[in-house]
């Protein structure tokens, strides 16, 4: 994540937002299905005549939080229950209701995509995976997808390598797609990108935790001359970096995690409709920041893959873990088939990285329905330590428990 200052702002005020409101209105469908949500207790009633076969617990550090099968229940329930509106959102079991509360501010902090450049010198080196990243690649849409950490063993430290000690972020990732703001920019390979984040930010006068979605013109390239030199000028509400336009969505405050140790403790939820979702789960509360749709991610043939993974805060920086780490990566998808995903090689868009290395042969697709999964997933290993090899596939022990959604 750059830290730009934006320029020739009052440039930028050349495209008019109520034109792309049309544009989208349009482009996006109203949901996974375009039909009106059913209420919690329809959704509630719908879980619980799902039949769920036992699932296996990893073999390192279980870092699941014990869940019931009624907190299961009730948060796939809240999950496709969210409100219809933008806003920062609340809920803690038993409690049905989503209590809208006051969302957050922060400086714009972006997370860019990745480049050719040193980031790309490291992977070859073989120092970590960061936008070398595998994705999960799925045959139709994706309506949602979510990622966590079901096995930690031999952590403890981190330090970012730009932004110091404890410092980091998660990140969902969609792939890069089509979206109808490309049509401002001359640059016809211009492609939309969308990032899920959660980011937290130690210093020695204080932390700052939050959840938003960044939203990305990736190459949109609209290079100007001026007196003063050639700018990029992006769309209204859009900063520049590069030759790229990005701007940040809603950031909701969220739980300070007291280290990365305690990162098997949350989970990391991305959902697309008319309000595209960034929905953070501690224990038996849910955080959820919503915004309008911007690019349009909805729309058929766009949302197919999807990376996940714990990286640098920003600025294409990298979290570096302790020699001996080890983390089991689980990512979740949500299309119609419920089909098990591709795992593609490493590819992943993201600008920023960690030092752990995936384990070879441990990418592992797993399909709807299988050990009490309800959507399909991938798991993989990664480490910067000896020894460890891949799981088992198929029924691997490093299967999660209690995903929150169907």
């Amino acid at each position: 994540m750059l830290r730009v200052k934006r320029g020739a702002a009052a440039i930028g005020s050349i495209f008019a937002v109520a034109s792309w409101a049309i544009v989208l209105q349009m482009f996006v469908a109203c949901g996974p299905t375009g039909e009106v949500e059913p209420t919690f207790e329809q959704n509630v009633t719908a879980l619980e005549s799902t039949p769920q076969a036992p699932v296996a617990t990893a073999n390192a550090k279980d870092t699941g939080v014990a869940e019931s099968e009624g907190l299961k229940t009730w948060t796939s329930a809240m999950a496709l229950a969210r409100p219809g509106r933008a806003g920062c959102f609340r809920a803690t079991h038993p409690d049905n209701t989503w209590k809208e509360v006051p969302c957050g501010a922060r400086p714009k902090n972006p997370h860019p995509s990745r480049r050719a450049s040193a980031l790309d010198a490291k992977l070859a080196a073989g120092s970590g995976s960061g936008g070398g990243d595998y994705e999960a690649r799925t045959g139709d849409d994706m309506w949602a997808a979510g990622g966590w950490f079901p096995a930690i063993n031999g952590v403890t430290s981190e330090t970012d390598s730009d932004h110091g000690s404890g410092s980091f972020s998660l990140q969902l990732n969609s792939g890069k797609f089509l979206t109808p703001l490309c049509a401002y920019s001359p640059n016809r390979d211009c492609r939309g990108w969308q990032q899920f984040i959660y980011q937290a930010e130690h210093h020695w006068y204080g932390d700052y935790t939050q959840t938003n979605i960044q939203y990305w013109l990736v190459d949109f390239n609209n290079w100007i001359d001026f007196p003063w030199g050639t700018v990029n000028v992006c769309p209204d509400g859009w900063d520049s970096s590069g030759g790229h336009c990005w701007k940040n969505g809603t950031y909701d405050d969220v739980p300070f995690i007291n280290s990365v140790t305690d990162l098997g403790a949350i989970k990391l939820y991305g959902f697309v409709g008319a309000q595209d979702s960034v929905e953070l789960i501690v224990g038996n509360t849910l955080y959820l920041a919503q915004d309008d749709s911007v690019l349009g991610l909805s729309a058929p043939g766009q949302w197919r893959s999807a990376q996940f993974n714990v990286y640098g805060l920003g600025e294409n920086s990298q979290a570096i873990f302790n020699s001996g780490s080890m983390m089991d990566v689980a990512l979740a998808v949500w299309t119609p088939s419920k089909a098990s995903p591709q795992c593609l090689p490493p590819s992943g868009p993201t600008g920023e990285s960690n030092n752990l290395t995936f384990v070879n042969g441990s990418c592992c697709p797993v399909a709807a329905g299988t050990a009490g999964i309800t959507g399909a997933m991938m798991t993989l290993r990664q480490t910067n330590g000896t020894g460890w090899t891949a799981p088992f596939c198929l029924l691997n022990d490093v299967v999660p428990i209690g995903l929150p959604l169907l």
